[in-house]
């Protein structure tokens, strides 16, 4: 040890002296001139020394070999300062010629000096600290034997880097202002809290603080992670306090912010962090000294032996004590693998890319630049399950450690027309996580820290019937989570948008603002769910093995049936009527088997299937009602919730309906049995609070369509008006689709229905004239009989509808929606189609030329033989179309979105979409 410390004073001492050898042997030198030199050359030796004990790796390196030097009270005892100068002369023999007394006691100086200057750094207390370092040998003992092996040299020139890094961090402003003339890298730091604006550091391009600023940012940063959690905080030096009460018993813990730009902690940082520490006067009062660090710690066991309360944290782990989602994610596992779902989910596909929709979720979830995802698809195509398996996925690779992002899985289809988003996420926390004492506020903050994915299911169902500032202002607060790394799904019906551009706008508008001044775009990306394609169909069928071989069908036998009954195929390409076909197959195979030919369709689907159920739910015993009556009543509840724009409904209100549908009814015990017959036997189910809706919207909308379908058939008898049964706001195009397969099984019926409709398009109450119109374009009616020319149906609801063999002139059609429309053998003459929605429509030989198109959405369409020759198709949406034999000549295409869209044999295409546009 002594032998390391005396090598580099040798090398300071014999690099002076070797400077000054030739003044020294000058032969007219005087004694009063050699005194002077002497007393120079003392005065920068003692410099020296000064500078290299005041280095912080010097101090370190005695700090860590202190402990080896025993009890000896100085470095160099008198008889050390003897063989130090004998040593000296014989190591350096250039030098004897300069050999004299006044030399040796310019050497005795020096060495006074030196164990000055260590006996100052080994103070008495500083070596409570010293004492601490001892039992950190294994850590310290590489660094210890790297420091022996450096040579003189390298020691010395490891001094001079340091200090000219120390000298290059404190330039004054003048020397600032200079550098920063010259280096145009360099500039102002923008400063932080009370330095704002006012710091007078210089930073590199692309750095936004100095270090000092993001000292405060992070002692901000971590103060709030303690003050959310309603700590009282108050500041000690450059801590702060964190106090909690409750009741009589109080607690405060000392919080010291760590903040290191370095890649790991250095060993004088943690030495001079001790040594605050033992400076505080007020130390004893914590009953906790948390030191929360952005860099890990390699040696927590120091500050265990400075104080047994000492505990040592990252940010992120003081942010993972804050909420823990283990009891939520348990719930979900548990509650996913107790559901029918675990045992025969089928993964659905992305329409746009053609493979499994978890691929696109994942590239999603592992992109920096989208945070938001809309997944667009019809009733009963699997968008619930696909969340909640996902949920379930994530929740298991969370407590696996597989995973960092924690999945929220929010059900919107409790909610009607306005969200209070704050309650929503409380619910969840304090009902299925278990979490007490937690706060908004927290929340808030945590996801700007932390990776969550919020699952937000079932945009559409909010409300049947809200405006537009509605829809905007949910979809906006949903927006507000797209902050930090958390990012948000959110599942849809695609015709629940009214226009083409209204859910265009509310995606690409939508912004968040937490605070003044701040904006992040919520940037989203879209996709359809692909309809199940046949090995799907037949993975589905093969995973109810076990439940049909007890009804004696084998999976063959039904995939037969699927493939060969009309209309069937094709309803089983979506998972929940898939569903509903292997749940009803024996009444099926029986009408099949008594019936030359029999129409299956989505109602008749339906109404099997709740035949099935009421018939299995009378059979137990246990219900009161009749089946007929708990039908029609369902039909009766629906329609009114309906009409009331509820989905659901409290079950304090079931005594009232039932009581008001069953007039008969009187005495109290009869209401409240049937009132709890209805509640446990039916299509009805509970959310644990008190409110029942339809165990899957389309249920509801079935019913819905049964009690319309029904008055409609006394509107052909004369025993209604259709003011009275169409007076109603919104009937949807789910709903109309129902009307025409419940009206389609009595092809008369369907007919005498289709002429009431037909003669009272003019109708002049406008909810009933909508209504019309809507039930009409579902009923395969050729709407040429029903558009008018020289008229306006903007906005109008054509989804679903057909129109062939027509001639069009004069009509607005602005933001109209012809979603999944069937088009053929039109021609369209000084229309308008502006922000007009044909997504997923089939058009063949429509002639639009000269047709203003501008912003209309033609995206996953197919377009065969069209004409758009000198049409405006300004900002048009035509992405993952298939466009084949069309005409665009003299087209402005001027920012129109095309991504994955097929062109086959178009004409004069190329001379109007440019390079700049996607052509595949």
């Amino acid at each position: 040890m002594l032998n390391e410390i005396t090598s580099y004073c040798s090398g300071i001492l014999a690099s002076v002296l070797a400077n000054e050898s030739s003044n020294f042997v000058h032969k007219k030198m005087d004694n009063k001139m050699r005194q002077r030199l002497e007393t120079e050359i003392l005065v920068n030796i003692e410099e020296q020394v000064k500078d290299l004990f005041e280095q912080e790796q010097i101090k370190e390196w005695l700090f860590e070999q202190q402990y080896k030097l025993e009890q000896t009270v100085c470095l160099f005892s008198e008889g050390e300062k003897d063989k130090f100068i004998e040593d000296f002369f014989a190591q350096n023999r250039q030098l004897k010629n300069i050999h004299s007394a006044r030399i040796e006691n310019v050497i005795r100086k020096f060495l006074d000096d030196i164990n000055k200057y260590i006996n100052g750094i080994l103070s008495a207390g500083e070596k409570v600290i010293i004492q601490s370092l001892k039992k950190e040998q294994n850590f310290q003992s590489d660094i210890i034997a790297g420091h022996i092996k450096r040579s003189e040299q390298e020691i010395i020139k490891k001094i001079e880097e340091t200090q000219m890094i120390h000298r290059k961090e404190n330039l004054d402003e003048s020397r600032a202002e200079k550098e920063y003339s010259n280096n145009k890298e360099l500039r102002k730091c923008c400063g932080f809290g009370e330095r704002k604006g006012k710091c007078e550091n210089f930073v590199g391009l692309g750095i936004g603080l100095c270090k000092e600023c993001r000292e405060l940012e992070y002692f901000e940063r971590i103060e709030n992670l303690y003050r959310i959690q309603n700590y009282f905080i108050t500041k000690e030096e450059k801590f702060f306090c964190a106090e909690q009460k409750s009741g009589i018993i109080k607690s405060c813990a000392l919080i010291i912010p760590f903040y290191s730009d370095k890649p790991e902690i250095r060993k004088e940082d943690i030495y001079e962090l001790l040594i605050k520490m033992n400076g505080l006067k007020s130390i004893k009062k914590y009953q906790w000294i948390h030191i929360v660090s952005n860099i890990e710690f390699k040696c927590r066991d120091v500050f265990l032996q400075f104080d047994e309360n000492v505990k040592i944290m990252s940010e992120y782990e003081v942010i993972n004590g804050i909420m823990d989602f283990s009891t939520y994610f348990f719930n979900v596992i548990s509650e996913y693998e107790n559901n029918i779902l675990q045992n025969h989910f089928i993964e659905v596909y992305d329409e746009n890319t053609n493979e499994p929709l978890i691929n696109s979720v994942d590239n999603f979830l592992n992109s920096e630049e989208k945070n938001g995802f809309l997944i667009l698809g019809d009733y009963g195509c699997g968008k619930t399950s696909f969340l909640t398996n996902l949920s379930y996925k994530m929740s298991k690779a969370f407590l696996n450690g597989e995973c960092d992002i924690i999945p929220l899985f929010i059900p919107l289809k409790d909610y009607v027309k306005s969200i209070n988003f704050d309650s929503l996420f409380l619910n969840l926390f304090i009902n299925n996580c278990r979490m007490s004492n937690i706060s908004i506020d927290v929340f808030k903050m945590l996801i700007k820290y932390k990776r969550f994915v919020i699952l937000f299911d079932g945009f559409d169902e909010v409300a049947k019937r809200v405006n537009y500032d509605v829809k905007y202002e949910i979809f906006n607060e949903i927006c507000k989570y797209c902050t930090g790394q958390t990012k948000v799904i959110v599942t849809c019906r695609p015709n629940y948008f009214q226009d083409n551009r209204e859910y265009k706008n509310l995606i690409q508008d939508a912004h968040l603002q937490f605070e003044p001044n701040t904006y992040n775009n919520a940037q989203f990306d879209d996709t359809y769910i692909a309809e199940l394609n046949s090995s799907q169909i037949e993975q589905y069928i093969f995973s109810y093995s076990e439940e049909l071989a007890r009804k004696g069908i084998e999976p063959l036998q039904l995939q037969y049936w699927i493939d060969n009954t009309h209309d069937l195929m094709d309803l089983s390409k979506r998972p929940f009527l898939l569903n509903i076909i292997v749940q009803t197959l024996p009444v099926l195979i029986e009408e099949l088997v008594d019936q030359e030919s029999i129409k299956i369709n989505a109602a008749s689907l339906y109404k099997r299937y709740t035949d099935l159920w009421l018939q299995r739910e009378n059979s137990k015993g246990k219900t009161l009602m009749r089946k007929e009556d708990k039908l029609h009543f369902c039909k009766y509840i629906a329609y009114k919730m309906f009409n009331n724009d509820l989905l659901s409904l409290h079950f304090s209100e079931f005594p009232k309906e039932i009581k008001e549908y069953f007039k008969d009814l009187s005495r109290i015990d009869e209401i409240d049995y049937f009132s709890h017959d209805i509640q446990s036997c039916s299509f009805m189910n509970s959310d644990g609070m008190g409110n029942f809706k339809f165990i899957h919207k389309s249920f509801m909308e079935y019913f819905v369509a049964c009690h319309i379908a029904t008055e409609l058939k006394k509107i052909v008898q004369k025993d209604a008006s259709i003011d009275k049964v169409l007076s109603v706001k919104g009937i949807s195009s789910e709903i109309a689709l129902f009307i025409n397969d419940i009206l389609e099984e009595d092809e008369i019926i369907h007919i005498n229905v289709l002429k009431v409709l037909e003669e009272n398009t003019n109708y002049n109450n406008e909810n009933v004239r909508q209504n019309i119109l809507t039930i009409l374009s579902k009923m395969k009616y050729n709407l040429k009989g029903i558009i008018e020319n020289y008229k306006s149906y903007a906005q109008e609801d054509f989804s679903h509808s057909l129109l062939e063999d027509a001639v069009i002139k004069n009509v607005d059609f602005s933001n109209a929606t012809f979603y999944d429309a069937v088009l053929h053998n039109v021609t369209f003459i000084n229309c308008v189609f502006a922000n007009t929605y044909f997504q997923k429509a089939t058009l063949k030989n429509v002639d639009f030329s000269s047709q203003l198109l501008e912003y209309a959405d033609f995206s996953y369409s197919y377009l065969e033989s069209c004409n758009f020759r000198n049409c405006i198709l300004i900002q048009a949406q035509i992405s993952q179309a298939t466009i084949s034999k069309s005409n665009f000549g003299d087209c402005d295409m001027s920012g129109i979105e095309s991504e994955g869209t097929k062109y086959i044999h178009n004409y004069n295409l190329k001379s109007v979409i440019g390079i700049p546009y996607d052509m595949t």
